[in-house]
């Protein structure tokens, strides 16, 4: 569990960051990795934990709650995607556990914006803003001293962006990058990614993602 996923909400928003590195044992494999799932236009799930459970259950969520979309042309709530998710956790406990935890963010109707906590052991929370992973042990009093109701997004992403440099200035284990999404009415926007790893910075063109959310643009 050496990787951390943020989460902080705001009237109208729900911002999520993750780590980007890929390890295991004293390797690291790769600082592109997107911990982060879409699961609909205005929902996403930022995963934490061991890389095969994360990718397998995250993938299975995402593409169930898509067929429940096809199969009864209704999209569950924030609190019912959280809910779904914490019972699969709370089965899959004596039936094959995945070690991962969860953070689902989301806005329904009338732009209400919701944060929900959930992790391996299937307990779930309605929370303003949570972490999961050993960067969670720096930011949560960050979180509790500056989050605000009435918080704007970019108050909000500023925060974020403390407390993910906290993490990478006191963390022991390496975290150079994180990849920051936000949900709004606009949908599921990506705030910053690292550049693919794979890019020479000396040969290859500029790095361009879609759906980039832009601060003059909120």
């Amino acid at each position: 569990m050496t990787d951390s996923v943020l989460g902080i909400s705001g009237p109208g928003w729900v911002l999520v960051a993750s780590d980007s590195t890929c390890s295991r044992s004293i390797f690291v494999l790769k600082n592109d990795e997107d911990k982060t799932f879409k699961l609909d236009d205005n929902k996403i799930m930022a995963c934490q934990g061991e890389d095969a459970d994360r990718g397998q259950f995250c993938q299975y969520t995402q593409k169930n709650i898509t067929l429940h979309t096809l199969r009864t042309g209704v999209k569950l709530s924030t609190q019912a995607t959280a809910s779904w998710v914490r019972e699969e956790l709370a089965y899959a406990i004596r039936h094959g556990p995945f070690m991962c935890n969860v953070l689902i963010g989301g806005l329904d109707k009338g732009n209400k914006s919701s944060l929900y906590f959930v992790d391996y052991l299937g307990n779930m929370q309605r929370v303003p803003f949570a972490a999961h992973g050993y960067g969670g042990m720096f930011v949560l009093g960050l979180f509790d001293k500056y989050w605000r109701k009435d918080m704007t997004l970019p108050e909000g992403l500023e925060l974020l962006q403390r407390a993910v440099a906290e993490i990478q200035k006191r963390l022991l284990l390496n975290a150079p990058h994180f990849i920051i999404k936000v949900v709004t009415d606009k949908g599921v926007q990506t705030v910053f990614r690292p550049p693919p790893q794979s890019a020479d910075p000396q040969t290859s063109t500029p790095y361009r993602q879609d759906n980039m959310y832009s601060p003059s643009s909120s």
